[in-house]
């Protein structure tokens, strides 16, 4: 039989601590709740909540993301169009981000990152985008 030694369970105790330490997020306090883009102050989980039974199919689409941005104004020949609960209302509280960038031919995006999140890129040529 093996004796347990002494730098086996200190190894078996930091792990067990560091299985602590990568939890995921916790569970939403609903599962949708449409921003009331009357009142854009912060409110519980991020803006306060429309009566669910007013809910409609254009809370969860919108056209921000359709139109070409200014990639003249930036020095670097790229544009980022956000998204937010102001334009499409849907994604409150849910964690999601989207964005169009738009980047000029010899544009440049600089170095960043996005700490804990997935990203995910399609390419459209110019002019293809719809």
């Amino acid at each position: 039989m093996m004796k347990l030694s002494s730098p086996f369970l200190q190894l078996l105790t930091g792990l067990i601590l560091l299985m602590g330490l990568s939890k995921p997020d916790p569970d939403p306090l609903q599962d949708y709740c449409i921003a009331d883009t009357k009142f854009p102050s912060c409110f519980i989980n991020g803006a306060p909540c429309i009566n669910p039974n007013l809910a409609s199919s254009s809370h969860f689409t919108t056209s921000v993301l359709g139109r070409p941005g200014n990639t003249k104004a930036y020095p670097l020949g790229f544009n980022a169009t956000l998204t937010n609960t102001v334009n499409f209302p849907g994604i409150n509280t849910l964690g999601l981000a989207m964005a169009r960038i738009d980047i000029e031919p010899d544009g440049l995006v600089p170095p960043h990152t996005h700490p804990r999140t997935g990203l995910r890129n399609d390419r459209l040529p110019r002019g293809e985008h719809g």
